[in-house]
């Protein structure tokens, strides 16, 4: 959000969604919104993500298939939006990933090679 204007997050969120070329921006778009993370003393890192949840699936699909076109634009280029999995998910998908690339560090599996399938969630 470093180059785009605006007093808070809530005005920001809504300048990076009408950039997406989502037609509902008004105050008919009911979101709620937190940042995540730690907060840091350093002015240098990173910052923090936000977590942005909109009322229903239809608007959330319509807003990540439309956010491609952020990347085209010169003050959201370095936005990227993306669909947050819930925690229980992550830390099984994180596993499955070590689990990978420890079976193929084995010497016991010399010959075989093991890939994690993102869609079916399982190590083949």
């Amino acid at each position: 959000f470093g180059n785009i204007l605006g007093s808070d997050d809530v005005e920001r969120v809504m300048h990076v969604i009408k950039k997406t070329g989502f037609e509902e921006t008004d105050e008919k778009l009911n979101i709620h919104m937190k940042r995540l993370g730690k907060i840091r003393d350093d002015l240098d890192d990173r910052p923090r993500p936000l977590l942005v949840e909109v009322e229903s699936d239809e608007i959330q699909k319509e807003i990540l298939m439309k956010a491609r076109n952020l990347m085209y634009d010169d003050d959201c280029s370095n936005i990227f939006i993306k669909k947050d999995v819930h925690f229980t998910v992550r830390r099984e998908l994180n596993r499955l990933k070590r689990r990978e690339i420890d079976e193929n560090e084995n010497p016991m599996n010399v010959g075989f090679v093991f890939k994690f399938d993102w869609k079916d969630r399982v190590l083949r």
